[in-house]
């Protein structure tokens, strides 16, 4: 059902499959197409910035845990909104140096805008920042990109909101209430739900906190933090800052704003840090390497 909180950027993506064909193997080898070129594209961006072994590495732990290849070939808006967000940090830190780099950093955010106009709001509060505090060039440019991109999924859900939902506040309100959101504290039902069920609300039984999936879980924030640590004795701290404190921007509202878990909802955080602990992974495996060499 296409209630008020729900965007457009799922429809358009599958729309020109299902106007030809109501195959489901046809839509899921499509979006296996789409979704493996769109994880590409995204770390390709930051090849950019940091050249050499972190990006692939970053790219192979996000593209191999369960939910980059559970939702891959789904019609689900979260994986794009994810690498949507890779590539808005990426091209955001390309701004000094490329043209182009302004009109990538409006489309990464069109697309999630589209997708997730939420989303892509609470992602744009730390491109704006950077680029009022840390860029020296090209400033209004790169403010201008982020606002046409804010501007194409916001407008689109602002006009609908007009035709058919009884306005731009009615349809906020409503999707308030239909997403539950306010102040709440769903740390645990997340961690309950890290190995599925797809969504911990109406009832479903989340079951206990799984062992392994926790421990997981808790690495994360651990691997992030010595990711930065190494980013910072490399002299690299700024780009994969920006990643993680943008991966955890994103995860705050699911964590302290809905009442309610899905693993999907946190995908754009563990999207950008997968970059500070790709970054501890490639500076471990290079430790080790010359510890054995000596």
């Amino acid at each position: 059902m296409f209630s008020a909180p729900r965007a457009q950027g799922v429809p358009l993506l599958v729309a020109p499959v299902v106007a030809l064909t109501d195959s489901v193997l046809v839509l899921r080898l499509y979006l296996t197409v789409v979704s493996s070129l769109a994880l590409f594209g995204a770390f390709s961006v930051w090849l950019r910035i940091r050249p050499g072994r972190l990006v692939p590495v970053a790219a192979l732990l996000y593209g191999s845990s369960w939910l980059s290849l559970f939702y891959g070939n789904q019609a689900m808006p979260n994986g794009y909104t994810a690498l949507a967000a890779v590539a808005a940090v990426g091209f955001l830190l390309l701004g000094e140096r490329s043209r182009l780099a302004p009109v990538g950093l409006a489309g990464s955010l069109a697309v999630m805008s589209l997708m997730r106009p939420s989303d892509a709001l609470v992602a744009a509060v730390p491109l704006v920042v950077t680029a009022l505090v840390g860029l020296r060039g090209r400033r209004i440019v790169t403010l201008s990109a982020i606002a046409v991109g804010l501007a194409v999924g916001w407008g689109q859900w602002a006009i609908e909101a007009q035709l058919r939902f009884g306005g731009f506040v009615t349809r906020l309100k409503d999707a308030g209430e239909h997403n539950s959101t306010g102040w709440n504290v769903s740390i645990v039902e997340h961690a309950r739900a890290l190995d599925g069920p797809t969504l911990c609300r109406f009832g479903a039984e989340c079951g206990a906190v799984s062992p392994v999936a926790l421990t997981w879980w808790l690495a994360i924030p651990v691997m992030t933090a010595l990711g930065l640590w190494s980013a910072g004795r490399r002299r690299h701290l700024f780009p994969i800052a920006l990643a993680a404190v943008t991966g955890l921007a994103m995860a705050l509202p699911y964590l302290f704003y809905v009442d309610y878990a899905a693993p999907r909802f946190l995908m754009p955080a563990y999207a950008l840090l997968s970059l500070p602990i790709a970054e501890a992974v490639v500076t471990g495996c290079g430790c080790a390497v010359r510890s054995r060499r000596w």
